[in-house]
């Protein structure tokens, strides 16, 4: 599974792609997780991510809350996903 994300730290927003999201939000270090997308394909998720990165700040606000998923945590493990488990 890969994961597609937004999150935000310094004010700033950060979208990227991964197979393992408890991994790589430890990597962002104090980055609040804002928005997730699940793609079984790499080439999907890839593409979406292209997709978002030329989007401006305003648009991907507005995809967050839309989807009415902000969080306030430093990082969130979906719905069967434990810290520490990598895929």
């Amino acid at each position: 599974m890969r994961y597609l994300y937004i999150c935000k730290k310094k004010d700033r927003l950060y979208t990227g792609m991964t197979t393992n999201l408890n991994h790589r939000m430890r990597q962002h270090q104090q980055a609040a997780l804002l928005y997730i997308e699940f793609f079984k394909e790499k080439h999907k998720a890839a593409l979406r991510e292209r997709q978002i990165k030329g989007w401006r700040k305003d648009k991907k606000l507005s995809l967050i809350h839309r989807a009415d998923k902000q969080v306030s945590l430093p990082w969130v493990y979906p719905k069967g996903i434990h810290a520490g488990q990598s895929n």
